[in-house]
């Protein structure tokens, strides 16, 4: 099904050779975020997927923004993938684990592939056999380099942008206080639900990835419905920006 033309148009709104190959996925905000002060962009939007064509000082690379969720995101890179896609930042929040803390950003060396929904309800359920059942998906070794030197860059960033690996939970109700301590133990520092199916995916694509994170929440400790301190807050809105900074200066890296 990636390679039918018809599919992609509908899925996308707008034809395989308008893709540049350097993408930016995310399942947040609006895509032209990512456009940069400067940047002019050409927006799609198809029946799943949405996104805009940047061109930004001599630099052209697409962002598309697709729904929260392992399958829409993972199905995305396959149909970029098909598209001639071949190197991709995917940028979103997670929720941290110690030693993570809220504000900071996570370029994430590997996912854990967490299992699927039904893992955690069917009978006999557990996370520790999840946990033993499958084996992280590493990120591509180049970008994540280009990734980590382009964040020493970035003055502002201080220390807040760390290495480090995810845990991709396949419930969002899976984050219960035993699962989180568990997954702490295994020495993952972040959770999301999408990342691990956007590696595998890059993978089959023989595509260039690497995520950019940055820590909104504590399901352990500050879960996302508590509020934010003023401080926190700033934090936040610093971090987030940071990632899109980042995600900017890796995609447009030559």
């Amino acid at each position: 099904m990636t390679g039918s033309d018809a599919a992609f148009e509908f899925l996308f709104g707008c034809p395989k050779n308008m893709i540049h190959r350097s993408v930016i996925l995310t399942p947040f905000g609006p895509a032209n975020r990512f456009a940069g002060g400067k940047g002019k962009g050409i927006p799609f939007k198809g029946r799943l997927y949405s996104g805009v064509n940047v061109e930004n000082g001599g630099n052209a690379y697409t962002v598309v923004k697709c729904p929260i969720g392992a399958s829409p995101a993972g199905d995305c890179v396959l149909f970029l993938g098909a598209a001639g896609c071949e190197k991709l930042v995917y940028s979103a929040s997670c929720g941290g684990l110690d030693p993570s803390s809220i504000g900071e950003v996570i370029i994430c060396r590997s996912a854990f592939p967490g299992g699927g929904f039904s893992d955690y309800y069917q009978s006999g359920a557990d996370i520790t056999k999840i946990l033993t059942g499958y084996v992280p998906l590493e990120a591509s070794c180049g970008i994540l380099e280009e990734a980590w030197l382009k964040a020493k860059t970035l003055e502002e960033g201080g220390d807040v942008f760390r290495k480090g690996d995810i845990f991709s939970i396949g419930s969002l109700a899976a984050e219960t206080t035993e699962n989180m301590f568990h997954i702490r133990e295994e020495g993952f520092i972040g959770i999301d639900m999408e990342l691990a199916a956007v590696y595998q995916s890059a993978r089959v694509s023989d595509m260039a990835a690497v995520g950019i994170l940055y820590v909104s929440d504590l399901p352990s400790k500050r879960p996302f419905w508590d509020e934010l301190s003023i401080q926190e807050k700033q934090k936040l809105e610093n971090a987030a920006q940071m990632t899109e900074q980042l995600a900017r200066m890796v995609i447009s890296a030559r």
